[in-house]
C-alpha cells in the first residue's frame, strides 16, 4: 500500500504539468541512453560502429559525397568510371544536401551523423508521449509507456548494422503523431505537413518514404471507415492520397528524370530471404526470454534483417486484451485511431512476411515495383509500434469499465511502471548484445586520427591518379554479378579514397546497372578488344591497393604491369598506367588447341572438354547437381591450375546465375568439398554467356570432382571446360580467325 501511495504522490506532484513532464521524460531518456552508450556519446567523432561491409560503405558514401562530389545527385566515389545516383548509395541525400553547403562541418561529419541517430532515439519517447496524450492517457501512464516502447525499438539494431538511413528511431512514431493530427480534422495544413514529411523521407531512405507514406494512407482510410462517417469518404480518400501517395509518384518521376544509369535489375537478390516470420516476432535474439521463447518459436530467419521482436509486455498484453474483449465485448468502444494504426501496421506486417509475393504467385502476377523492396522484413517495424499504440489505450479503456469490480486506479497506476520495467529489463540485454564487437574502431575518416605512415601515403596519392583499384576487386550491387574480394581490400580503398578524393573502381551498393557492371569488370578482361568503359578513362595512372588476400586469375595477370612503391605487412601500393592497364596480357607462347576437340592430360597437363553429351554441357537445371568432370588422381601433375569454362544464361537476373561450382577433393581416406564458389564471380562478359575463372591447386594422389548445383529451377548450360597450369597460355583455334580464343576468352 505504501508503494501505491508513493506512486499516487508522483502522479499528483512530479507529473503536475505538461512542460515539467516532458522535460523529465527527455532527461530520463537521455540518462538511460547515456548510461549504456556514454563511451559513444563522449567520442561521437572519434569512433565508428564497425569498419566492414555495409557499415563501412555507408560511412564512406556519406563522407565522400559531402566532401568531394560536384553534383548533389551524382556520386562518383565508387563504380568508376560511371559513378552512381546518390539514392542508391545509402548516403542519406537529405543530410548530405545540407552538409555539403557547410564546409566547417566536414571535419565532424561522423560525429554529426552519430548525434542525429542517437538523438532520434532519445526524443522518441517525447513523440510517443504526445501520441498517447492525444488518446487521453494520463501524464504518468503516457510517461512510462512511451519510455518503455522506445527502448525496445527494433530499429536500434540497424545502428550497428550500419544502415544509418533506417536507424532513426523517431521516424515511425513521428508519422503516427502527424497522421493522428491529420485524422482529427483532415485539414489541409496537417495534410501538407504529411506531404512534406513523406517527400523528405524519400531523400533519407526510400524504404522509409514508401512504407511510411503507405502506412499513413491506410490509416486515414481505415479511420474514416471505422468511424462510420460515410459522408465525404471519397473526398477525404482523394485528399489522403494526395498527401500520402503523391510523394511516391513524385519520387518515381524524380528518379526517372535524374537516374542516368540504365539496366537496373528488376529482381533484387534476397527478395525471398529477407522476410519476417512469426517466430522472429515472438522470440528475441537477446536476453533471458531468448531460450524460453525459442523452445516454441525456433525458426527465425537466418538473416538478421528479419528480426523484429515485439517485446514481452506486448506479448503479455495481447492475450489479456483478447480475454477481456471477449468478456466485455458489448461494452467496449474501440478507438478509431488505435484500430487504424493497428490494422494498417498489420497490412504492412503481411508484406514483411512476404505474403504479397505468395499472392502474386498464386494469381500469376509479376509486380516488379514491389520486388525493389527486397528486405520487406523492415515493414514489420510498424507492427511493433502500431500494436503498442493500440494495446495500451484499449486496455486502459477496458479497465475503466470495470470500476465496480476492481480498483482500476491501483492497476492503472502499477501497470505503466511494470510495462517500463520489463522493457528496460529486456532492453538491457539488447543494448549489451555484441558489445565487444561494435564501437571499438577509430574514426578512420578523421584527419586528426591518421597515423604518420597513412599521412605520408595519402600525400603521395593526392591528385596523382584517376582511380583506386583494390586487389582483390570487390564488386557487389548489380544483384547478379558479384566479385567478392571485400573486407581488407575494401577497407583500404575506402580509407584512402575518403582522404584523397580519388574514386574507387570497385562497388558495394545495391541494384547497380547490370550493363555498367559488365563494362567495368570487362576492364580487367585484357582479352576483350571492345571495352566501352575504357573510353571513359583519362590519361592519369591507376593506383593499385593490393592486400594479402588471394587473387582471381585476371587480377594476377594485372600484377606484372604494376609498379609498386609502398609495402608493409598488410598492403602493397603501386601505379599502373592507363596503357599498361588496358593492353593485352597474353604472351607470345601458346599451347594451341583445336576448337571442338577434347584433350585430357598429355605432356602439357591440360584438360579441355569443349562439348559433351551430358548435363551441364546440355541444358540443365540449377537445382540439380550436374557433374562436369571427374579428374582421377595423378592424371595431372601436382601444381597450380586455372579452371575456366563458359556459362550460358538467357535472363539478366540473379536467379540465372544463382548456383555454385563445387570442387571435391578425396582419396581412399578422405573426401571433402574443397571449393564451393558462386558462379557469378565472372571474369568476362559476352553475348549470351560469361567466362568463369578460378584458381585451383591440384595435389598428388588426390581425385577431384567438378559439379554445379543451385537452388532454383533455372536453365543453363556450359561449354569449353578447361584446366590449365597457370603458367601456360592456350590458344583455341576455330574454323576462322574470329573464332579464335585465348584461355577460353574469345579474341
Amino acid at each position: 500500500m505504501l508503494i501505491f501511495m508513493l506512486l499516487e504522490f508522483t502522479q499528483k506532484y512530479i507529473f503536475k504539468n505538461e512542460p515539467r513532464t516532458k522535460l523529465l521524460l527527455f532527461l530520463c531518456s537521455f540518462a538511460i541512453y547515456f548510461i549504456y552508450f556514454h563511451h559513444i556519446f563522449l567520442n561521437l567523432n572519434s569512433i565508428v560502429s564497425s569498419i566492414t561491409l555495409d557499415t563501412l560503405k555507408n560511412y564512406y558514401t556519406y563522407v565522400y559525397h559531402i566532401k568531394y562530389d560536384d553534383s548533389a545527385l551524382h556520386f562518383s566515389g565508387m563504380s568508376y568510371p560511371y559513378g552512381e545516383h546518390v539514392v542508391y548509395t545509402d548516403c542519406q541525400p537529405l543530410l548530405t544536401f545540407i552538409l555539403r553547403a557547410l564546409p566547417f562541418t566536414h571535419n565532424y561529419l561522423i560525429g554529426i551523423l552519430h548525434f542525429f541517430i542517437f538523438f532520434s532515439f532519445i526524443t522518441t519517447p517525447l513523440i510517443l508521449y504526445a501520441v498517447f496524450r492525444r488518446m487521453d492517457l494520463g501524464r504518468y501512464s503516457a510517461f512510462f509507456v512511451s519510455l518503455g516502447i522506445a527502448l525496445l525499438s527494433p530499429q536500434y539494431l540497424k545502428i550497428n548494422a550500419g544502415h544509418h538511413g533506417l536507424a532513426y528511431g523517431c521516424l515511425i512514431p513521428f508519422s503516427i503523431l502527424l497522421t493522428q493530427r491529420y485524422l482529427s480534422s483532415f485539414g489541409t495544413k496537417q495534410g501538407l505537413l504529411l506531404f512534406l514529411y513523406h517527400c523528405l523521407l524519400f531523400l533519407l531512405h526510400p524504404y522509409m518514404g514508401f512504407s511510411i507514406a503507405i502506412f499513413s494512407f491506410m490509416s486515414a482510410l481505415i479511420f474514416k471507415a471505422w468511424a462510420g462517417k460515410r459522408n465525404g469518404f471519397l473526398k477525404q480518400a482523394l485528399f489522403s492520397a494526395l498527401w500520402c501517395l503523391s510523394p511516391i509518384v513524385l519520387f518515381k518521376l524524380f528518379m526517372l528524370v535524374t537516374d542516368q544509369h540504365p539496366g537496373r535489375t528488376t529482381e533484387p537478390y534476397g527478395v525471398d530471404l529477407m522476410v519476417e516470420n512469426m517466430d522472429s516476432l515472438l522470440a528475441p535474439v537477446f536476453g533471458p526470454m531468448k531460450p524460453i521463447m525459442e523452445t516454441w518459436f525456433n525458426k527465425r530467419p537466418d538473416h538478421f534483417e528479419g528480426h523484429t521482436y515485439l517485446g514481452l509486455t506486448s506479448l503479455l498484453m495481447l492475450p489479456a486484451l483478447f480475454v477481456l474483449a471477449v468478456l466485455y465485448f458489448k461494452k467496449i468502444t474501440w478507438r478509431a485511431e488505435g484500430v487504424a494504426f493497428l490494422l494498417s501496421s498489420f497490412v504492412l506486417l503481411m508484406f514483411a512476411l512476404g505474403w504479397h509475393n505468395k499472392l502474386f504467385g498464386i494469381l500469376g502476377m509479376k509486380v516488379e515495383f514491389m520486388n525493389q523492396f527486397r528486405a520487406t522484413c523492415r515493414f514489420a517495424w510498424f507492427f511493433y509500434f502500431g500494436l503498442a499504440v493500440f494495446l495500451v489505450p484499449a486496455l486502459r479503456d477496458i479497465l475503466n469499465l470495470l470500476k465496480e469490480k476492481i480498483k482500476p486506479g491501483l492497476v492503472i497506476t502499477a501497470l505503466p511502471l511494470v510495462f517500463f520495467g520489463l522493457n528496460l529489463w529486456e532492453a538491457h540485454y539488447m543494448f549489451s548484445m555484441d558489445r565487444n564487437v561494435f564501437w571499438r574502431f577509430r574514426n578512420i575518416f578523421s584527419e586528426k586520427l591518421l597515423l604518420d605512415e597513412e599521412k605520408k601515403l595519402i600525400g603521395e596519392m593526392q591528385g596523382a591518379a584517376q582511380a583506386l583499384m583494390p586487389l582483390p576487386v570487390f564488386h557487389s550491387g548489380s544483384e547478379m554479378y558479384d566479385r567478392t574480394g571485400m573486407h581488407r581490400s575494401m577497407l583500404a580503398s575506402m580509407f584512402y579514397s575518403a582522404h584523397t578524393g580519388i574514386p574507387i573502381f570497385s562497388v558495394l551498393m545495391s541494384r547497380t546497372s547490370i550493363p555498367e557492371t559488365e563494362n567495368e569488370l570487362n576492364l580487367l578482361n585484357s582479352y576483350k578488344r571492345q571495352r566501352p568503359a575504357a573510353q571513359l578513362l583519362n590519361e592519369k595512372p591507376i593506383i593499385i591497393l593490393k592486400t594479402n588476400d588471394g587473387l582471381m586469375p585476371d587480377e594476377e595477370r594485372l600484377l606484372d604491369a604494376v609498379r609498386f612503391f609502398h609495402n608493409n605487412d598488410t598492403l602493397s601500393v603501386g601505379f599502373v598506367s592507363k596503357t599498361d592497364f588496358l593492353k593485352r596480357k597474353v604472351s607470345d607462347v601458346f599451347e594451341d588447341l583445336s576448337a571442338g576437340q577434347s584433350i585430357e592430360s598429355g605432356a602439357d597437363n591440360i584438360i579441355y572438354v569443349p562439348r559433351a553429351g551430358n548435363k551441364p554441357f546440355t541444358e540443365a537445371s540449377q537445382k540439380d547437381a550436374s557433374m562436369i568432370y571427374v579428374l582421377d588422381s595423378n592424371k595431372l601433375a601436382p601444381g597450380s591450375y586455372c579452371l575456366s569454362f563458359r556459362y550460358y544464361y538467357t535472363e539478366k537476373t540473379f536467379r540465372s546465375v544463382a548456383c555454385n561450382i563445387i570442387i571435391t577433393e578425396g582419396d581412399q581416406q578422405s573426401y571433402q568439398w574443397k571449393h564451393d564458389v558462386p558462379i557469378r564471380i565472372f571474369s568476362g562478359f559476352y553475348d549470351g554467356f560469361s567466362v568463369f575463372e578460378y584458381p585451383v591447386e591440384v595435389l598428388k594422389g588426390k581425385r577431384y570432382e567438378f559439379f554445379i548445383q543451385g537452388r532454383v529451377d533455372k536453365p543453363y548450360h556450359i561449354s569449353d571446360f578447361m584446366l590449365r597450369p597457370t603458367e601456360i597460355n592456350t590458344r583455341i583455334i576455330g574454323p576462322s580467325k574470329k573464332d579464335t580464343a585465348f584461355n577460353n576468352f574469345p579474341d
